[in-house]
């Protein structure tokens, strides 16, 4: 609507400049014409600078996905430069999908998060800047700031035994593993079945399902030991 009325104040000011001969006539048109395009013009310079008719609206979604590596517990992101705090996130939205990562953006950050759970949720804080009622809608219809983003907040949330790694540690990483000889894998494979059952053994009352969950934390607790040494090395 404030463009219509602007287009409409400017039509009037020059219809009433170059057509109307009597001047009780000509100089009032005028007057309200420009009063018109001047205050569609302030109102709209209004709203591309202070928002004029809209407000902040927050929105979370939480979904789950998956890590990058599915057999090792790891964590894997990127630093952006070197004195920022500031990082992209690596994960996977299904488990046999492409890698993915966060965005990097002035208005998005990324940070990781570690706790209690058995799988990674991504939750998504979201600012937009939405019109207050119709009546701005209206007046500010084709203005293109409605939906405009304030920030955005990428958490992920991982089990507390997953590590943190860049994609050069993961390199390193890599190289450890193929260089392990078959004993050694032998006997780590050994010592995690044997910490695993011990563990179970002292949950003699635990369902299938809980039993499982307690198998999957040794085991990513005994592999994010090993990666700790690796990347020490």
């Amino acid at each position: 609507m404030v463009i219509i009325l602007l287009i409409i104040g400017c039509l009037s000011l020059f219809v009433s400049a170059m057509f109307l001969n009597s001047a009780s006539k000509r100089i009032p048109a005028i007057i309200v014409s420009a009063v018109i395009m001047v205050g569609a013009t302030t109102m709209m310079v209004l709203n591309y600078h202070s928002h004029l008719g809209m407000k902040q609206v927050t929105t979370t979604t939480t979904r789950t996905v998956e890590p990058v590596s599915d057999k090792l517990p790891i964590a894997l992101y990127q630093p952006l430069g070197t004195a920022s705090n500031e990082e992209v996130l690596m994960y996977r939205s299904s488990a046999n999908g492409k890698v993915k990562h966060t965005p990097a953006d002035e208005n998005i950050s990324s940070k990781m998060k570690f706790a209690n759970v058995q799988s990674l949720t991504m939750t998504t804080k979201k600012t937009t800047w939405q019109f207050k009622n119709g009546f701005y809608h209206s007046l500010f219809l084709w203005s293109g700031m409605n939906g405009t983003l304030v920030k955005k907040q990428v958490t992920i949330t991982y089990p507390q035994e997953f590590v943190k790694v860049t994609p050069a540690q993961m390199k390193k990483l890599q190289a450890a593993l193929k260089s392990a000889n078959p004993a050694s894998q032998a006997a780590q494979k050994q010592a995690l079945d044997m910490a695993v059952h011990a563990q179970l053994a002292q949950h003699p009352q635990a369902t299938a399902q809980q039993k499982q969950a307690i198998a999957l934390q040794v085991q990513r607790q005994a592999t994010a030991q090993m990666i700790k040494q690796a990347l020490a090395n």
